[in-house]
């Protein structure tokens, strides 16, 4: 049987039809998800081989205290304003792909308190850094608590930790880290709660990163409702929630607090992805007895993260 005979094609002068482009480039950026991710990946499987020393590593949040400041205000008379933001740091990796924890200190510098996402403590990806510590160090704050959502075994004798973390220039009175509701198989996510005391005010600041699924962030959107009606002081919740404004868990949260864009002058405060976001997905909400003190509501333009965070002021004189 004669061979076909090779003619010249799209194929052989190097071009491709549009459809085989598409699975081509579909399956690069899946090989370099599966690159950058391949440690936790084979950390994931290690319970089918029988490695169970995962389950049995401490979620307990870490409160530090660390040595004064001189760039510190927890001591100073109340400011005209309280000046917060919400910042997933994509483990500090930046739109430009480079990993630069003191870009990341440099934005939160100026603040009274930041709520941060995706935080590594022991990851080979960051280098095998204490995130959370290294921000609250070079950006001056005198407190920082950290909440993991994932605590899993590493290469070295520290577990590798990745959650949430909450930076703050007044000490931290309580810690507490919350484990949202989540379908079998889905990863953790998790809230951290910290009780501080800004001059002779209680406050309760929550940061949390929601899930993926529009469901499961439904379940965890009215846990996190729960947590915070059981709650007897101001509260600030805030975070990545991977979900639109007009989403059911949104409004459900947006029923008993006020989300702070509402001050915004720019309605679509777009923070994802970044450098070219097209969705609204981190908010900063407030109860209602400090949302009449909201004075300010930004989502500066920063390279940090493949976020944008977002920034609120508090006339906290004004709350006094």
């Amino acid at each position: 049987m004669e061979s076909p005979k090779c003619t010249p094609s799209e194929h052989s002068l190097g071009f491709a039809p549009p459809f085989v482009h598409r699975r081509f480039m579909t399956g690069v950026r899946i090989m370099r998800l599966l690159r950058s991710n391949l440690y936790v990946l084979c950390v994931a499987l290690l319970p089918l081989l029988g490695c169970t020393r995962a389950a049995s590593l401490s979620l307990t949040p870490t409160v530090v205290a660390l040595a004064t400041s001189t760039s510190s205000r927890s001591a100073s008379s109340p400011p005209s304003v309280l000046k917060i933001a919400t910042y997933n740091i994509h483990h500090g990796v930046g739109e430009d792909d480079l990993l630069d924890i003191p870009r990341i200190a440099r934005f939160v510098q100026p603040l009274d308190l930041a709520f941060l996402n995706e935080v590594d403590i022991n990851w080979p990806r960051s280098q095998f850094s204490d995130q959370a510590r290294l921000i609250a160090q070079e950006a001056g704050f005198e407190h920082y608590a950290f909440g993991p959502s994932l605590a899993l075994p590493s290469v070295n004798l520290s577990p590798s930790r990745y959650g949430n973390a909450i930076l703050s220039r007044h000490p931290i009175e309580r810690a507490e880290r919350l484990a949202l509701p989540r379908p079998a198989g889905a990863e953790q996510r998790s809230a951290l709660l910290v009780e501080i005391r800004l001059w002779d005010r209680p406050l309760t600041v929550i940061v949390t990163h929601l899930g993926l699924d529009a469901d499961e962030r439904l379940e965890q959107a009215k846990e996190l409702v729960r947590i915070v009606q059981d709650v007897q002081t101001p509260v600030i919740l805030a975070g990545d929630f991977n979900a639109l404004p007009d989403s059911p868990e949104i409004q459900l949260i947006a029923s008993v607090l006020t989300p702070t864009e509402e001050l915004s002058s720019d309605p679509a405060g777009l923070t994802f992805p970044n450098p070219n976001p097209n969705s609204r997905i981190d908010y900063i909400f407030t109860s209602p007895d400090l949302a009449q003190h909201v004075v300010h509501h930004d989502v500066p333009q920063t390279s940090g993260s493949d976020h944008l965070p977002v920034v609120a002021h508090i006339a906290w004189r004004g709350f006094q």
